[in-house]
């Protein structure tokens, strides 16, 4: 409780921050030269991962600590998932990585929390196969079959042990040949 504390707080810090540096840079306060332009959109750049970063740590403190709420909407997976793709597809880029999507026809709508989907599952997923594929690329792909919406990373990195996957889903778990 004490780090979620802290943690939080400090998110109010950088937040603030974030504000005054986006001011700077739309000249809430007149113009400013190139050098300090670019140095502002840097530190807000930096400023907006950390707290991406505490966010994501909260999140997984309240997930811990049985807090987790999520918002039980309909949505589109398939509009969610393409709306994923073109950050997720600039990472694969910057490593030389190729990302292909696959993506079916059909109605993909369902109830839940789309941005749990969006930013946890496919973020993560896709930023693991970007991560663990030295070269080639990753193709994702979305289906419906009945009932049921199959998502689907396929990548041409480094695998998974048959060891690897009993423990794929657990906290700090990473694959043998994942170094």
């Amino acid at each position: 409780e004490t780090m979620r504390f802290i943690t939080h707080e400090v998110k109010g810090y950088l937040t603030d921050s974030s504000a005054a540096f986006d001011a700077l840079l739309t000249i809430s306060f007149g113009d400013i030269n190139a050098d300090m332009r670019e140095m502002v959109t840097e530190a807000l750049a930096k400023d907006q991962k950390a707290i991406g970063e505490i966010k994501e740590f909260l999140r997984i403190s309240d997930f811990k600590t049985g807090k987790v709420a999520y918002k039980m909407d309909s949505f589109d997976v398939k509009k969610a998932l393409e709306s994923a793709l073109p950050l997720l597809e600039d990472n694969a880029k910057k490593k030389g990585l190729q990302l292909k999507a696959q993506i079916g026809s059909g109605n993909f709508m369902v109830k839940g929390d789309v941005d749990q989907l969006t930013n946890h599952v496919f973020a993560n997923l896709i930023n693991n196969a970007t991560n663990y594929t030295p070269e080639g690329g990753i193709t994702v792909s979305l289906s419906r079959t009945g009932s049921h919406i199959i998502f689907s990373v396929k990548d041409s990195g480094v695998g998974l042990t048959d060891q690897d996957k009993k423990v794929l889903f657990t906290e700090g778990a990473r694959g043998a040949q994942g170094r």
